[in-house]
């Protein structure tokens, strides 16, 4: 059983680990929007 819940838990881990990776990601490219979005709205229309 033991040897069983080893790679469950490294699998969750590794998720865990991408789900972060990916949001962090998400953070980014929303960072990056809101840059380029403020920049043409201080422009004027």
């Amino acid at each position: 059983m033991p040897d069983q819940e080893a790679p469950l838990s490294a699998l969750g881990h590794i998720g865990q680990i991408d789900y972060t990776v990916i949001f962090a990601r998400d953070l980014d490219a929303m960072r990056i929007f809101t840059k380029r979005s403020w920049n043409s709205r201080s422009r004027g229309p």
